[in-house]
């Protein structure tokens, strides 16, 4: 099983409030992973969005994907 090079595999966990069980996945799929933020970033993040996740420093960028007609 491998995680976080496959593009249908998680490169981070984002969630809106952390459990056990997703500090557990995150760890064994060795991937950064954050929870609890001020706003709801699914609010925010589309699909084709790029999402810049620094766990470390606690924070995400996200970049949103140019639209056809741009």
């Amino acid at each position: 099983m491998s995680y976080g090079i496959h593009p249908l595999n998680p490169a981070a966990f984002v969630h809106t409030e952390g459990c056990p069980l997703s500090v557990a996945c995150a760890m064994v799929a060795h991937v950064p992973a954050m929870t609890d933020f001020e706003k709801d970033p699914l609010e925010y993040i589309e699909t084709g969005d790029m999402v810049f996740v620094n766990a470390d420093e606690g924070y995400i960028e996200i970049t949103k994907k140019k639209k056809d007609h741009e």
